[in-house]
């Protein structure tokens, strides 16, 4: 009986530190999340400021297409913030079915 018990102790908190580890991951992706999206914003209005400053002559091209690089890059970024999300997520789900 007292392994039985040992065991059910063990189980139940193995499944604590899951579940707070998963609820971690969940709220860390979030925040990732919301990070990236303004990333995102700030090289899409620095593009716009770039293609701008382009227009009237005062920067080249290459500085233009690093701004339109960067927007490229931020969205990857977004991207990949979101899948995780999406699996941390999903993980954290899983552990209450």
């Amino acid at each position: 009986m007292k392994i039985a018990e040992l065991e059910l102790r063990d189980a139940e908190r193995t499944y604590e530190i899951n579940l707070r580890t998963a609820y971690n991951n969940y709220t860390q992706a979030n925040d990732s999340y919301k990070i990236r999206m303004m990333e995102k914003e700030l090289s899409e209005t620095k593009l716009k400021d770039a293609q701008i400053k382009y227009d009237l002559g005062t920067i080249n091209k290459e500085d233009l297409m690093s701004a339109e690089e960067s927007v490229i890059s931020k969205n990857f970024n977004m991207n990949k913030a979101i899948y995780d999300f999406n699996k941390a997520k999903m993980d954290l789900e899983n552990l209450f079915q």
